[in-house]
């Protein structure tokens, strides 16, 4: 009687354990596609993404069908170069050859994606492929893509969307169903999405906003280190150009003074620009600029003890805009003047009113190149000097 019981208490247990483990050994439910730049191989990945469910089952490891569709510029040819899973023979995880992975149809040009190419590829399917064990969260590489020539930073090359490309019945398509599709275990779909595409890496460094140097001195753009990047190309006043990482500019006059944009590019065509603003001046003038970068600027007028008039601009660096505030004598008249910092006039007459009662603001809108500037203003029968700097 014990024995019975004992023996009856543990099947259930067994059964009950068997029925909260089922979901989890049952099979796969949804997967999601991805494609991954690899910048050691020069290749695309294709991975497969286990989004819900798990297989540990022979059953439930064998790949049923599937397919997996991109969209790449015309010009660009893609083959297979490297296929990874699943396995042919692994029922019991000691298969050697991976099942091969073949281009099934190719579209080049069709009308509603016109400079576009469709590719789908898919799996053979004998011998028999399966997977290794599978879990919820697992990322699964199916095979690796060489696309040549390979668009600027892999852009333009993508996987199908099955919701907004076009779909067999579309002009062009002649009838051919590129939708994305997974099946393992059975015939039933488990594709689900894309997750983001992963292109090659931007070229990533940082180089110095501002370089103060003095008139005759040799001048040196510093590029910094950089990380994923082959070539240089720096742009400066003047038709400057210049391929170097560091370029060296001998015996700087004022008139190099301005904006120097740098272009970084990796060998797959990814760009990044930083720029870098140059003020050439002299050590007097240099003592002045560096004292002028702070978030305003202001001027104070005392007479006998008394303030006449006070001035102030801000922001400090500013390119787009400049805000003036004067507190003067009503009646004062106010002129400003923009000036480059050889003292050529760049903006005339920004400011020119009559002051109506002791106290002016007033917002300027600029269109400046990256350098240093004055705003000059003359308040009654005084004059009184603003530096900036602009950053674009």
């Amino acid at each position: 009687m014990v024995c019975n019981f004992t023996f009856s208490w543990v099947t259930r247990m067994a059964a009950f354990i068997l029925l909260l483990n089922g979901p989890l050994l049952a099979q796969i439910n949804k997967v999601n596609y991805q494609l991954k730049f690899n910048p050691q191989t020069s290749l695309y990945d294709c991975f497969m993404n286990v989004k819900e469910g798990n297989a540990f089952t022979k059953r439930d490891r064998i790949q049923f069908n599937a397919q997996v569709s991109f969209v790449l510029p015309s010009h660009a040819e893609m083959t297979i170069s490297e296929t990874h899973m699943p396995i042919q023979d692994n029922q019991n995880y000691n298969g050697l050859r991976p099942s091969k992975w073949y281009i099934s149809n190719k579209i080049d040009n069709p009308s509603d994606l016109p400079g576009q190419k469709l590719v789908s590829v898919a799996p053979e399917l004998s011998p028999t492929g399966l997977y290794n064990e599978l879990r919820e969260g697992d990322e699964v590489k199916l095979f690796s893509i060489r696309i040549s020539p390979l668009p600027l930073c892999g852009e333009g090359f993508r996987l199908y969307d099955n919701n907004s490309d076009p779909k067999s019945s579309a002009k062009g398509l002649r009838g051919g169903d590129f939708s994305n599709g997974f099946t393992i275990g059975s015939t039933a779909q488990k594709y689900g999405g894309n997750l983001p595409t992963v292109n090659p890496s931007l070229p990533m460094g940082e180089i110095q906003k501002i370089k103060h140097v003095f008139e005759n001195e040799n001048a040196i753009l510093d590029a910094g280190s950089w990380q994923n990047a082959i070539s240089f190309a720096w742009t400066g006043p003047n038709g400057f150009i210049s391929n170097s990482q560091n370029p060296v500019i001998q015996k700087i006059s004022s008139s190099r003074s301005g904006t120097y944009s740098l272009t970084v590019t990796s060998k797959e065509g990814c760009k990044t620009e930083k720029s870098m603003v140059l003020v050439v001046d002299t050590h007097e003038n240099l003592e002045k600029a560096e004292s002028a970068v702070s978030v305003e600027s202001e001027s104070v007028n005392n007479r006998n003890g008394f303030v006449e008039y006070s001035s102030k601009v801000f922001p400090n660096p500013a390119c787009s805009f400049i805000n003036i505030s004067v507190i003067a004598a009503k009646g004062a008249k106010v002129v400003g003047h923009i000036y480059s910092i050889d003292g050529r006039i760049i903006m005339p007459n920004v400011l020119n009113q009559t002051m109506d009662g002791q106290f002016l603001e007033k917002t300027i809108p600029l269109k400046l190149t990256g350098g240093l500037y004055m705003l000059r203003l003359s308040i009654g029968e005084d004059e009184t000097e603003h530096r900036f700097l602009c950053i674009e």
